[in-house]
């Protein structure tokens, strides 16, 4: 839903990040519809909020265009956080580096598994995990970085997956 101008504050000082996209989104008559059938397929008390057929649908559609072995729907990103982190075999002590600006669901995985969570500084232009912080807080215990994207604003992915290609003892690999 578009942002109500009326509930906006006026200020003439300029945002200190000018990446960071206004709160609130707006969506197509073709997403509000895919949420509307969504909800009335899964009314009958049998299904429950599960609609079975989209879920089956967006799941191989996500298959065939990413190229996956597997693809898996869950119904949030806590749930599946938790299991990507048992997928990497996560063990007590493991740690996950991931920024100090962030929404508190997204640490809660690794502190309920036994995790060290270390906190990384953010960006000062974007506010997304900063590289070269990370590169400095990877230790022979970091299992993961746990890269999101803050408010909308799409974090570069490619410092991330070059620093793990030159650490590949340490982080995001599965345990054998």
């Amino acid at each position: 839903m578009p942002t109500d101008a009326t509930t906006v504050p006026r200020s003439q000082t300029p945002r200190r990040w000018p990446d960071e996209p206004a709160q609130g989104g707006r969506y197509t008559e073709a997403e509000e519809a895919a949420v509307r059938e969504a909800m009335a397929d899964s009314q009958p008390w049998r299904i429950g909020w599960r609609g079975k057929d989209c879920i089956a649908a967006f799941e191989n559609a996500f298959h065939d265009k990413a190229g996956a072995r597997y693809a898996v729907a869950f119904n949030g990103g806590g749930t599946a956080l938790e299991m990507v982190l048992k997928c990497l075999d996560f063990q007590p002590g493991d740690e996950v580096i991931s920024c100090a600006l962030n929404f508190v669901g997204t640490h809660l995985p690794v502190i309920h598994q036994g995790g060290n969570l270390v906190f990384a500084e953010p960006d000062p232009l974007t506010l997304n995990l900063d590289p070269v912080d990370v590169e400095h807080r990877l230790t022979s215990r970091t299992r993961a970085i746990l890269v999101t994207h803050w408010n909308g604003l799409a974090a570069d992915l490619r410092p991330f997956l070059a620093m793990a290609e030159r650490h590949p003892n340490r982080t995001m690999v599965p345990r054998r």
